[in-house]
């Protein structure tokens, strides 16, 4: 994962490859999720994290904040690697929502 990056859970289970510790395949965060950085805070039920495709995806109730704003939605999808962030659409219907500051 990325330097700076701090994961909270009321669970965090380690999926290890076939080389044990040193071989991590996923985690999954369960529970209350907070991952933090030093620019930024987000909030969500759920959260996976691929070390192989650096891809962190949350689910539930996300909620991402800064200093610009907050942004919420059922599902926030990062993309490490590439430095992108996505808010897909919902299944369920519910938008995605967004309040910025100009402070």
């Amino acid at each position: 994962m990325q330097p700076g990056l701090k994961v909270w859970a009321n669970e965090v289970i380690v999926y290890y490859g076939d080389n044990g510790p040193s071989d991590i395949k996923s985690l999954e965060a369960i529970g209350q999720v907070k991952i933090e950085q030093p620019e930024q805070t987000a909030f969500s039920d759920r959260g996976t994290y691929d070390p192989k495709t650096e891809i962190l995806k949350l689910f539930g109730n996300v909620r991402v904040v800064n200093d610009s704003g907050t942004i919420t939605g059922s599902e926030l999808i990062v993309d490490i690697k590439n430095g992108t962030s996505k808010f897909p659409a919902s299944k369920d219907g519910k938008r995605v929502t967004a309040i910025f500051s100009t402070q």
